[in-house]
C-alpha cells in the first residue's frame, strides 16, 4: 500500500489544497513536490468526480484556495514593491555582492 493509498481522500485533498496555497498556485509543484504520491490527475480527477453533483466541497475547497494563493501572491509583490528585494550580481559564475535594491 502506498502512502498516498493510507491517508484518506480528504487528508489528501486537503493536503494538496494547503500544498497548492503554499506554492502560491502552482499545481504541479503542490502535486508533485510537496504532497508525496499525488499526481495532478488526481486533482483534476477529484474536480471531474464532482462535475454532476448538487454539492461540490472539494471544487468550492480549490476556489476558496485559489483565492487565498492569489493573495499570498499579491501580499509579496507589494512587499517587493515597498521593500525591495535581493538580485544577486554574479560575475564570471561566481557570486559577487548580493544588493537589496528597490524596483530592480
Amino acid at each position: 500500500m502506498s502512502i498516498a493509498q493510507a491517508i484518506s481522500r480528504g487528508a489528501r485533498q486537503k493536503m494538496f489544497l494547503a500544498a497548492f496555497i503554499e506554492s502560491g498556485g502552482n499545481i504541479v509543484k503542490a502535486a508533485h513536490c510537496l504532497v508525496p504520491s499525488l499526481s495532478i490527475h488526481t486533482h483534476y480527477s477529484w474536480l471531474k468526480d464532482e462535475r454532476d453533483q448538487d454539492e461540490k466541497p472539494y471544487t468550492e475547497a480549490y476556489e476558496e484556495a485559489k483565492i487565498k494563493a492569489a493573495q499570498i501572491l499579491e501580499a509579496e509583490a507589494v512587499r517587493r514593491a515597498r521593500d525591495g528585494f535581493r538580485r544577486p550580481i554574479v560575475s564570471m559564475g561566481k557570486l559577487v555582492q548580493v544588493p537589496v535594491t528597490k524596483n530592480g
